[in-house]
């Protein structure tokens, strides 16, 4: 499923287009809306290459998070 970025190690990590900090780890796939939302592993827009650092950020920030497109709440579900 998360072929369509590509092979690993040419994966980069999306987050530093608005964060101004470094990445720091292993760039994995975030999903902005989460399973316990109603949200999907498998629905490749769902789903954001994060490093472990940003990913932490995203996390750790909500509100942040959702201001940039990377966290959406269970009502924002279009399903």
């Amino acid at each position: 499923m998360i072929e369509r970025f590509g092979p690993p190690e040419t994966w980069h990590c999306s987050a530093p287009m608005f964060m101004d900090t470094h990445c720091y780890g292993e760039i994995h796939g975030h999903e902005i809306l989460k399973r316990s939302r109603g949200g999907s592993i498998t629905d490749m827009d769902n789903v954001v290459l994060l490093c472990d650092f940003h990913n932490g950020v995203v996390e750790d920030q909500p509100e942040a998070a959702h201001r940039e497109g990377l966290a959406r709440h269970s009502w924002e579900n279009d399903d």
